[in-house]
């Protein structure tokens, strides 16, 4: 059994931002509140530091407690970072939510959805992104988002509730969207990102760059997030590999630079 001291993998941190999306996607977290977390997360170097940044959430599981010096756990106990991967993996992030009660806010667009999982162009190319931005449009008739957290082969979508602009509702893309997941509130005064709006042909290159302007080298995990802070629509640009280095940038959709946010050695 693991312990807080065992060393992270870049399996671990992936699972653990996928945990973190989660929470924010069923409103735990707030958009700075994840921005920390998953920078934090990207860099943690032991299973002790991933736990931090998730025991005080609800997740579709819990989590394992790690075996404390000279204490003894029953065997049953899985690892963190095993159940960390399935949550990630098995459930996906439109599924780690709790499910729909009868009060739950039925539209017309969560009628319409047709999950459909089919094999991907990569979300990461001009083609793989047209397709998803196609997807949205026919299957959630929008493609204006609260959130939408693009990785190579799937993507996790936010969305105003038809109707109920204080609310928002989660789908999970794989080459058709499974959702929605439980309502969660918005503010309903906070803008949304329109990602079609956003140039695959400059977004691609700030991400094929990534290894360079973030001082990552061999980056193995690589993600997008769309969104709309209230200071206009921006894209960032999340970059980590298995030697603990990650960072992030932000831009706005003509590709000018916000901010960046190089790996720097400790």
């Amino acid at each position: 059994m693991p312990s807080s001291r065992t060393r992270a993998r870049d399996a671990d941190r992936t699972a653990t931002c996928g945990a973190l999306d989660s929470a924010m996607s069923d409103g735990q977290l707030d958009g700075a509140e994840h921005r920390e977390r998953t920078a934090t997360a990207l860099q943690a170097k032991t299973l002790g530091e991933l736990a931090a940044l998730v025991d005080d959430l609800q997740l579709g599981r819990p989590i394992p407690e790690l075996r404390q010096a000279r204490t003894r756990r029953p065997a049953r106990w899985v690892g963190l970072a095993v159940s960390l991967v399935l949550l990630a993996a098995g459930f996906g992030i439109g599924r780690l939510t709790a499910p729909a009660s009868a009060a739950t806010v039925t539209t017309s667009a969560e009628a319409q959805v047709d999950p459909r999982f089919v094999t991907l162009k990569g979300l990461h190319t001009p083609d793989g992104f047209a397709q998803l931005v196609s997807d949205m449009r026919s299957q959630l008739g929008t493609t204006s988002v609260d959130r939408a957290v693009v990785y190579p082969d799937y993507a996790s979508v936010e969305v105003a509730v038809p109707g109920a602009p204080a609310r928002s509702q989660s789908y999970t893309y794989r080459g058709g969207m499974d959702g929605p997941g439980t309502p969660s509130s918005r503010n309903a005064k906070q803008p949304l990102a329109d990602v079609a709006s956003f140039d695959p042909a400059v977004f691609l290159r700030l991400l094929a760059g990534a290894p360079q302007s973030l001082n990552v080298t061999d980056p193995t995990s690589r993600y997008l997030i769309f969104e709309d802070d209230g200071k206009g629509p921006h894209v960032a640009v999340y970059a980590s590999n298995e030697a603990h280095e990650g960072g992030y940038l932000t831009a706005r959709p003509d590709g000018s630079l916000i901010a960046v946010h190089p790996f720097t050695p400790r």
